[in-house]
């Protein structure tokens, strides 16, 4: 199966623009492992917070179940 691919921005930064489908990293993705890898953003509000960050990271960890349902290889990395 192939991999799945979830990027998630930092703090203060929706909409960054390494997250969009046509950035050079997206492109670098599709073109390493196939057009039709799935490629997805997940959004949150981005503020620095306890709240919104665990909000977040709920989304984020029911997103990943989602996506590991649907593929066997997938891994979770971050740049802080």
């Amino acid at each position: 199966m192939r991999p799945a691919f979830t990027l998630v921005h930092g703090t203060w930064a929706p909409g960054a623009p390494w997250t969009k489908p046509t950035s050079r990293l997206s492109e670098q993705l599709r073109k390493r492992f196939g057009s039709d890898t799935p490629l997805e953003t997940l959004n949150w509000c981005g503020w620095n917070n306890v709240r919104t960050r665990r909000r977040g990271a709920i989304r984020l960890r029911r997103h990943l179940r989602t996506v590991s349902l649907a593929t066997d290889r997938w891994r979770a990395t971050g740049c802080w």
